[in-house]
């Protein structure tokens, strides 16, 4: 599936149809639920993170260079999936004609050559029915010539076939990373393939036999059908089985649950003779499910169920953008990074063995071990189900991971929307008795995903406390405000969602704390102005709140070392700007007081 005028009312008839604590101490607003987690460090699976479903459909740009390879390379990505798709007159495939496969034909090219090859080393599906032309655009001419619309022979198939594979072959991309997935979504008089099942299947069988006719290490991939439906996916494989044109990869598109339909797709493929027959799925996510919490719990499904691969599915700026399905947004003043590419990022970067582990509360994660960094990683995601306090009960971490009997846990939110880097929301030393550790994680909406690191060695110093600016009162770890602010909720990139702002130079914040350190994290834009900041009433330190590009919860200031005890940071907007401000605002997203 990709962009479509229809998506949301296709997407309403799918949903109808388908042990001691190093406790980390986070100020937040009361939560709604509660659930723990486990992770079982000592107990490995026997297998490493494959990066299944770190795959893009459609991710790169038309001529595969873009996104640069210093977005793309930190994901480790292991699949892609194109047919070259152009929306432009002249663009619109081989059954327009040859000159209109040729643009199409050089933008698949370009991009496998790009991923499939060093550093990448990726797998490429490439998409035989968006080279032909019936990717379903608005656009093109319609109808068009379909595949076997000239009788059984199926000449003009072949015709294309025989020349694709000749292309390949002078490309260099006849090899096992270059996968021949035939038909996107096929279903008799449908979207994608407007004629009866019957000339599917001549067409199938026909395209099945002539790849292995003129290339026979060929890797096949499909039926990739939309939405996974054993019965409708056993009629599909009762054709191939006698036909004797089964594919290699057994491929579907979205599962609701990826883990059970992968269980019973394997019971049935051994059942009809196919007991080793890999099962992938090259488009996973619906467009109302694309969002950090739900990306980071389905790659923990994927790996539980062991896909032999997986690809996010686009659904808006296809297909030449260089957006990475939505990863990343172009804000006008740049390409930046998502909440959902930190879900990715943290996947990469969850090296080692996958242990043991169990979700609870509608949560599931991903927990690596890795002994050479001697560090633990858990990604955890919901599918927007789950919000409150999260406990991570982790137990047999090994005591060669620990320093005088501690370790640096580092608890990151990854929320919905335009996110610079990860939110930080805690960085502690912790103590580890027996083996086990208790995280604590405030999960503050449906929609996030977090992320806990167990590292070696030691935080920056001392347990710290995050402090949500909307966390007011008089007492210590809370924030006191003059008339003149305002609050703003419901902002995706900021801690807790809330923002609280002033521009006046006489609207004055305090915050009282006990501790050695606070790091105020306010927004950097285009409309923020100038703001004095002090301690304990002492000398004022400007700060300008000005940027070309949004940063709404990185540091701004950080405080000296202080004398252990009871401090307050003031704060006031100074009435002036950075020319180049359209504001004079400051707003406030959180501190992180350590001590």
């Amino acid at each position: 599936m990709k962009k479509r005028t229809w998506a949301a009312s296709l997407l309403a008839a799918l949903a109808a149809a388908a042990v001691a604590a190093g406790a980390l101490v986070v100020a937040t607003p009361a939560t709604a639920a509660t659930a723990t987690v486990t992770v079982n460090v000592g107990q490995s699976t026997g297998v490493g993170n494959l990066g299944i479903g770190r795959g893009f459909l459609y991710g790169l740009s038309t001529d595969g260079s873009a996104p640069s390879d210093a977005l793309l390379r930190p994901l480790k990505p292991t699949s892609f999936r194109s047919g070259g798709e152009i929306d432009e007159p002249g663009s619109f495939g081989w059954a327009l004609g040859e000159a209109q496969f040729n643009p199409r034909y050089a933008a698949a090219s370009a991009q496998a050559k790009r991923v499939t090859r060093a550093p990448y080393d990726a797998t490429f599906d490439l998409i035989l029915s968006d080279l032909w032309g019936s990717d379903g655009s608005g656009i093109r001419p319609d109808p068009i010539e379909e595949p076997c619309d000239d009788g059984p022979a199926c000449a003009n198939w072949v015709a294309f076939l025989t020349e694709l594979i000749e292309r390949l072959g002078d490309d260099g991309l006849l090899n096992d990373d270059v996968r021949f997935d035939i038909w996107n979504e096929p279903a008799a008089n449908s979207y994608f393939w407007p004629r009866s099942q019957e000339q599917y299947y001549q067409m199938w069988n026909k395209g099945v036999q002539t790849i292995r006719a003129l290339y026979p290490d060929a890797i096949i991939v499909g039926p990739s059908i939309p939405n996974y439906h054993w019965p409708t996916l056993q009629n599909y494989l009762n054709q191939a089985r006698t036909a004797g044109t089964m594919p290699d990869i057994w491929n579907w598109h979205f599962s609701g649950e990826p883990l059970a339909d992968a269980n019973e797709a394997r019971s049935q493929l051994a059942a009809a003779g196919f007991p080793n027959m890999p099962i992938a799925m090259n488009e996973y996510l619906y467009s109302d499910q694309q969002f950090a919490g739900f990306a980071a719990w389905y790659l923990a499904q994927l790996q539980r169920a062991r896909y032999e691969s997986a690809v996010h599915a686009i659904w808006n700026n296809c297909c030449g953008s260089g957006l990475l399905d939505g990863l990343l947004v172009n804000t006008g003043s740049g390409v930046q990074t998502t909440g959902a590419y930190w879900v990715y990022k943290a996947s990469a970067d969850a090296t080692g063995t996958v242990v043991q582990s169990a979700g609870a509360g509608g949560v599931d994660l991903l927990a690596t071990r890795d002994d050479s960094a001697r560090s633990v990683s858990v990604l955890l995601g919901s599918r927007g189900t789950f919000s409150g306090t999260l406990t991570a009960q982790l137990s047999g971490i090994p005591s060669s991971f620990l320093q005088n009997g501690r370790v640096r846990v580092v608890v990151q939110r990854l929320v919905e929307g335009a996110l610079p880097e990860p939110l930080t929301i805690s960085d502690t030393n912790a103590t580890v008795n027996g083996g086990n550790l208790s995280v604590t994680v405030p999960w503050t909406s449906t929609t996030d995903a977090y992320s806990v690191r167990i590292l070696p060695g030691t935080s920056s110093g001392g347990s710290v406390t995050t402090v949500d600016g909307n966390v007011k009162g008089t007492g210590q770890n809370q924030f006191a405000y003059t008339s003149g602010w305002g609050t703003t909720t419901g902002i995706a990139d900021m801690f807790a969602g809330t923002a609280n702002w002033a521009s006046g130079s006489s609207d004055v914040a305090t915050f009282a704390f006990t501790g050695t350190k606070v790091e105020l994290r306010s927004v950097r834009d285009t409309d923020q102005g100038r703001y004095s900041v002090s301690i304990d009433g002492g000398a004022a330190t400007v700060v300008d709140g000005y940027a070309a590009t949004r940063n709404a919860s990185g540091v701004t200031w950080t405080s000296p070392t202080l004398a252990s005890g009871s401090h307050t940071l003031t704060l006031r907007p100074t009435g002036q700007k950075n020319p180049a401000s359209s504001g004079f605002t400051l707003a406030i997203d959180r501190v992180d007081v350590t001590g």
